[in-house]
């Protein structure tokens, strides 16, 4: 399983979603389109098209999933690249300071430093004695 999967198998709950959001989505950049640079054709356009999308998708309900998959297809790429974006930002924009931090300050929780005196890294492991320890984690 990847950051991002394709569902083959929608169920008839998620296509009706599905088709909902795809109206709302078409609906509201259209909106935006018209608003932000007055582009009332290209506006229509997508209006028309969520229009369609719906009308088709809710009078045969044959055409919903393959509907679906094609609008699937279509926008992978975009939220392939845009969910490892965002793991790359959370990664060099929250673990990285924070590691810089700890190495600044010269805190090492792992114990990873080198050390020349130890005869051994073998940290001795005494394990819990009543077992209902393991269902109280915390």
């Amino acid at each position: 399983m990847g950051l991002v999967d394709i569902n083959h198998n929608p169920s008839q709950g998620e296509l009706k979603w599905f088709g909902l959001s795809a109206f709302l989505f078409l609906g509201i950049v259209g909106v935006l389109i018209w608003l932000r640079f007055d582009l009332l054709r290209w506006s229509a356009v997508l209006w028309t098209l969520a229009f369609l999308l719906v009308g088709i998708f809710y009078a045969a309900p044959a055409l919903k999933r393959p509907i679906y998959l094609i609008w699937m297809y279509a926008f992978f790429p975009l939220s392939w690249t845009v969910s490892h974006l965002l793991f790359a930002a959370a990664f060099y924009l929250v673990m990285t300071p924070i590691k810089l931090g700890l190495t600044l300050v010269g805190y090492d929780p792992l114990g990873r430093q080198w050390d020349r005196s130890a005869d051994t890294y073998w940290h001795e492991h005494h394990p819990a004695s009543d077992p209902k320890r393991y269902f109280r984690q915390f």
